[in-house]
């Protein structure tokens, strides 16, 4: 009984840093796809539109803002991940 409850402990340990592992991976990923893709957005901008925009605008965009979205889905995958370990 015990080897089993021992066994069962290593492989929720090993499902949960398998979960942080990925999680960090893939939000990284995300906010570097989303940077690029705004840069992109930015570098293709109509001159008067460009010049339009605060610097600080396109900024905080780029940082603050692109990391939050990586925030938020990093939260929605460890939610998820941890309904998955508690069904297990």
């Amino acid at each position: 009984v015990l080897g089993v409850f021992v066994a069962v402990n290593v492989v929720l340990a090993w499902l949960r840093r398998l979960q942080t592992v990925m999680g960090a991976e893939i939000e990284q990923q995300l906010v570097h796809d989303i940077r690029v893709r705004l840069y992109q957005s930015i570098l293709h901008m109509e001159w008067l539109a460009l010049a339009r925009k605060r610097s600080s605008d396109l900024t905080v965009t780029l940082t603050t803002e692109a990391e939050r979205v990586g925030i938020a889905a990093s939260q929605f995958l460890m939610i998820l991940g941890s309904g998955v370990v508690t069904l297990v």
